[in-house]
């Protein structure tokens, strides 16, 4: 009986380490993060991105401000904005967000460009006016029990767009859908077996100019969403009044 006792204390002490093990502090980010800006010049993003219980939203984009992060564009939220965080108004920042084109009604896309949490304060900062949209698509990405990697994106195609003065959604264009099979030489984790159902793909924006706040020369994006999640949008703000 003892000895019964003791393996089962044995088996719990074990079973507790091994959870701890499970659950332990995030994944070192050892993988360089992309160089959006250079990347998207020579057609190559370098560097990876992570996901796992922390959101990677610092490898998605070029700058932030800490308490405007770039989660705030994908949260459906009116009153919170992603803003750039270099000096100046932000000309050539990039945000990216996920894309996947086999998803039900994702297209068309919608952009809210400036912050749209009232007009004031859409007035009072910088609002992308041209924009650059880039899709990016890769083979190269791997994944343990505990972290997925995805990097080393090709641009497979861009389209440039002038943003209507507009506080409210506006749609956008997305380029055309392909495979860009170069992207598979990947440097570092990843796979090379060219499975179409494997190639992961990115929207990329670019700021190329802004319409000038009043107040601020800070460059603010409100909401980035497929058309399924604007639809669901539409449909709440509907049910609301």
């Amino acid at each position: 009986m003892r000895t019964i006792f003791i393996l089962i204390i044995l088996f719990f002490l074990s079973w507790e380490k091994g959870s701890a093990q499970e659950y332990e502090g995030p994944v070192a980010q050892t993988l360089p993060a992309p160089d959006w800006k250079e990347g998207l010049k020579k057609g190559k993003v370098d560097g990876w991105l992570y996901f796992f219980d922390d959101n990677p939203e610092e490898r998605m984009t070029s700058s932030y401000k800490e308490q405007y992060p770039l989660a705030n564009i994908s949260d459906r939220n009116s009153s919170t904005a992603w803003v750039e965080g270099e000096a100046g108004s932000g000309l050539g920042e990039v945000v990216v967000i996920d894309f996947n084109p086999q998803a039900k009604n994702s297209l068309p896309f919608w952009i809210w460009a400036g912050y749209g949490k009232s007009q004031s304060l859409f007035l009072e900062n910088n609002r992308p006016k041209k924009i650059k949209i880039y899709l990016l698509g890769t083979f190269c990405h791997d994944c343990t029990p505990r972290v997925c990697m995805q990097g080393q994106f090709s641009v497979v195609g861009s389209v440039e767009k002038e943003l209507k003065e507009l506080n409210g959604f506006q749609e956008i264009p997305i380029p055309k859908v392909k495979i860009e099979y170069d992207s598979a030489a990947c440097k570092g984790p990843g796979g090379h077996d060219y499975d179409p159902e494997h190639y992961i793909y990115k929207i990329a924006i670019q700021i190329l100019s802004v319409y000038k706040g009043t107040k601020y020369d800070d460059t603010c994006i409100t909401e980035i969403m497929d058309n399924y999640y604007y639809t669901e949008w539409l449909k709440k703000k509907e049910e609301e009044k």
